[in-house]
């Protein structure tokens, strides 16, 4: 059965990782919390369920009552930002034996839910703590491109060159 050498090579380089790691250096995180909201993907702004993003009431065809005809609402979960002031950390994280050692820097949380622990890490701690996490590609986080639709949705359409109509 043939192998990818570079798979190989990178299984190599996390062993080390494992196998080197002292308690002075600094953790190798791979995995971190995701701040962006996960409601309205990042936008800040999700469609308005009442005209579904045409601005305008079914039936009537006047201008929609949440969205004012904007075709999109503000996003409650996130104030509109599109970014969380707290996030759960990943469920490796959950597992990982030294969580509280290599999250500590960002005042982790521990909140105990019926079925499992929660680790929940604030934003601002987050970013004042200058924690690196080295995203494996498999594992960065990916948003949703319709959210990003819906977005443009909420934008006046620019009309491009050639698009606009022919002056005569």
């Amino acid at each position: 059965m043939p192998h990818d050498a570079a798979i190989l090579a990178e299984i190599r380089e996390r062993a080390l990782r494992v196998l080197l790691y002292s308690p002075d250096q600094e953790p190798y995180r791979e995995v971190g919390p995701d701040f962006v909201c996960g409601k309205c993907h990042g936008a800040g702004r999700l469609i308005c369920k009442t005209c579904k993003g045409t601005g305008v009431t079914a039936k009537l065809k006047k201008p929609c009552g949440p969205c004012a005809g904007e075709k999109s609402v503000a996003c409650e979960t996130c104030g509109s930002s599109g970014t969380l002031t707290e996030a759960e950390l990943p469920w490796n994280c959950r597992y990982c034996a030294v969580a509280r050692h290599c999250w500590e820097k960002a005042n982790l949380r521990i909140e105990l839910d019926e079925r499992r622990p929660r680790y929940i890490v604030e934003r601002a701690a987050f970013e004042a703590s200058g924690i690196q996490v080295h995203w494996v590609p498999s594992e960065a986080p990916v948003h949703d491109p319709m959210m990003a639709q819906a977005a443009a949705l909420a934008e006046p359409a620019q009309a491009t060159e050639a698009e606009q109509p022919a002056l005569v």
